[in-house]
């Protein structure tokens, strides 16, 4: 006697596929519909998009710049920013050293703080300078 009961005709391969096929063709009705409301979203972005006021002349020069830019000056400027943060990171590293020489040789409690304070100073100096680099890049290019 089958676990589910007496009925038999849930065994049967003849009723097992007629329920395969009547939920595979339920699953795909499902993603038409999905399909065709993602069809919609698109549609109406693109209307928004094209309905959308156009770029002021001075960010549409903007942009034409950016992609006028040549691929070895592209490197060139990223090269340059990514030596900029190098110089912030060593920068960083160099005032934890210093202020933790500080903290140890300290003979009080008032050098260990002047140790904590020399760290933030020196550390938002690399910062600024850092930012300082990259602004004036930013200007050159």
């Amino acid at each position: 006697m089958p676990r589910g009961g007496s009925n038999t005709d849930v065994l049967n391969p003849k009723t097992l596929l007629t329920l395969y096929s009547t939920l595979k063709l339920e699953i795909l009705d499902k993603r038409c519909f999905v399909a065709g409301r993602v069809e919609k979203r698109i549609e109406n972005t693109e209307d928004q998009i094209r309905s959308s006021p156009q770029l002021t002349t001075s960010s549409a020069t903007e942009t034409r710049k950016k992609q006028d830019m040549s691929a070895m000056s592209r490197v060139k400027r990223n090269c340059l920013f990514f030596t900029a943060s190098l110089k912030e990171g060593f920068g960083f590293i160099k005032a934890f050293f210093t202020g933790l020489g500080k903290k140890v040789t300290a003979r009080n409690e008032q050098e260990a703080t002047e140790g904590d304070l020399q760290t933030a100073k020196m550390q938002v100096e690399a910062a600024d300078e850092a930012e300082e680099i990259k602004k004036r890049l930013d200007k050159s290019m």
